[in-house]
């Protein structure tokens, strides 16, 4: 076979470490027009090639070398902590000197096969064929799971993170926040309407406003901010190192900017607004990160009850109550309109009656969550853990 049909691009690379120039040069002659050929002395030098080169797949060594021997060699292969280097095949290649004990000290310590020597060309050719060809589908298949693994994490509308991704970065972040005593902060932020828009102007153009609110926020976030699409019109942002003075201003301008869009649905332009809401993680709260985004929602729930277009603090959610017109109800009153049948005027105040029970839902240990989704038909889940 020609070398010209294994373009070297496309050529499995394999190391061959013998202390013998004699069999090095075998190996090399009869690997070559197939494979990129790599030699070592002995041991050393191929455990030094082995973590310098990420693009090994196959690994051919003598057990008896002087200074570093194939048994170490194969022993600190198995013993690396890199799965890469972990998962090489090694083909050992065994002397009339290495007797019974030794082949199977070698399979005890990991070895994947063995040759004998002198080996034959047809045999060696045969072992690295098999063994790279494996190697290599391991890795595409390992590459498609990791890149179907991100993908799962991605908003196909928006290119952002959806709310799987978002959570697993706020667990981060509320680890980093609490080891390093800094300052979180967390936003909500809701396309107002944006269900009556998309139902008015089409899919494509819900689309279009969501795209373009994105383009927003990734305009106004620093490197180490992440953002997620969480639900069908709402944002979330994790601002590790903002306290919420920072986070209200970045909220504000946001807020500006979205409204001072347009969009155009046929020949008519469409403006649009958000509501935001503004939460500060509290590092001393053993809270987990899905936890912290329900009131983050909720909080935003409690803004647009007050009319929406507007940004909301958590601390200031009292002050927004005092300004709305109408009494707030208290729980016990809601329940008795509801019981009553006039749901509808417990929905006008939603936010205050959230926003009363937040404390309340802040005390409540796992098992309590557990029993309360179950009363209100949330599914099961395995419980959240902090990193």
């Amino acid at each position: 076979m020609d070398t010209e049909d294994y373009p070297a691009q496309l050529r499995a690379r394999v190391l061959v470490v013998d202390d013998s120039k004699l069999m090095r040069l075998a190996a090399a002659r009869a690997l070559s027009a197939e494979f990129e050929v790599l030699t070592a002395v002995d041991g050393a030098d191929g455990w030094h090639q082995i973590q310098a080169d990420a693009q090994l797949q196959l690994v051919f060594s003598d057990l008896s070398m002087p200074g570093m021997g194939g048994f170490e060699l194969l022993e600190r292969v198995r013993a690396a902590h890199d799965a890469r280097i972990r998962n090489l095949p090694m083909i050992i290649l065994t002397g009339e000197e290495d007797d019974d004990v030794a082949r199977q000290k070698a399979l005890a310590l990991g070895a994947t096969d063995f040759l004998a020597k002198p080996f034959d060309r047809i045999d060696l050719l045969a072992r690295a064929r098999a063994h790279a060809t494996s190697v290599q589908a391991t890795r595409a298949l390992r590459a498609r799971a990791e890149q179907l693994s991100a993908q799962s994490r991605i908003d196909a509308v928006t290119g952002v993170g959806n709310a799987t991704a978002f959570v697993e970065r706020l667990k981060q972040d509320c680890s980093y926040s609490r080891r390093h005593r800094q300052d979180l902060s967390l936003l909500c932020i809701e396309i107002d309407h944006w269900t009556q828009l998309r139902a008015e102007h089409g899919a494509d153009f819900g689309d279009d406003v969501l795209r373009k609110a994105a383009d927003v926020l990734r305009g106004q976030m620093r490197c180490e901010d992440g953002i997620a699409r969480i639900e069908a019109g709402q944002f979330a942002i994790t601002l590790p190192t903002a306290n919420p003075i920072g986070a209200r201003h970045l909220a504000v301008r946001v807020q500006r900017q979205i409204a001072a869009l347009r969009l155009f649905a046929g020949a008519v332009a469409v403006k649009f607004t958000a509501t935001i809401a503004i939460s500060t993680f509290d590092p001393s709260r053993a809270t987990p990160a899905a936890e912290l985004l329900r009131e983050l929602r909720m909080l935003v729930q409690h803004a647009l009850s007050l009319g929406g277009n507007r940004v909301v603090c958590e601390r200031d959610v009292g002050a927004a109550l005092a300004s709305t017109a109408a009494p707030a109800l208290g729980v016990d009153e809601a329940l008795a309109l509801i019981a009553a049948g006039q749901a509808e005027q417990v929905r006008l105040q939603m936010g205050s009656l959230l926003s009363k029970l937040l404390p309340l839902l802040r005390l409540t240990d796992h098992r309590e969550r557990r029993w309360l989704d179950a009363r209100i038909g949330v599914p099961a889940k395995p419980e959240e853990s902090e990193h």
